[in-house]
């Protein structure tokens, strides 16, 4: 599952075009920001003989910006992106998303835009 945040992928390219090294230090602190969001709004399930409640917010996994990379939240459980978007039933019906990853994004992104504009005023 990828979601990302293209609106202010021009002021981005302008900051690191400027200073890579406050670049990267933006993208990580939106990165634990991000995270942080995500854990948050994860949902869990109740503990049952088959499933343990939980599973998907243990899941959460962060790799943070370098020179060489991007940063990245995900979850490495693979029912995610069905929990997150929705899914068909053995039956025919639809379960709704609970959008937990978009919202945490959501979140994020007027702060990142902030931290963006105010490190380019420097």
């Amino acid at each position: 599952m990828k979601l990302e945040i293209y609106d202010i992928e021009k002021l981005a390219k302008k900051l690191e075009s400027k200073s890579k090294p406050d670049f990267i230090t933006i993208c990580r602190k939106n990165t634990v920001l991000l995270k942080k969001a995500a854990s948050k709004n994860t949902p869990v399930g109740k503990s049952t003989k088959e499933h343990v409640g939980g599973s998907l917010k243990q899941s959460i996994r962060v790799e943070y910006p370098t020179e060489n990379s991007d940063g990245v939240v995900g979850y490495i459980m693979e029912y995610a992106p069905h929990v997150e978007f929705g899914h068909r039933t053995v039956n025919g019906g639809f379960v709704k998303g609970q959008h937990f990853l978009g919202t945490a994004v959501e979140e994020v992104r007027p702060i990142f835009y902030a931290d963006l504009k105010e490190a380019l005023k420097k």
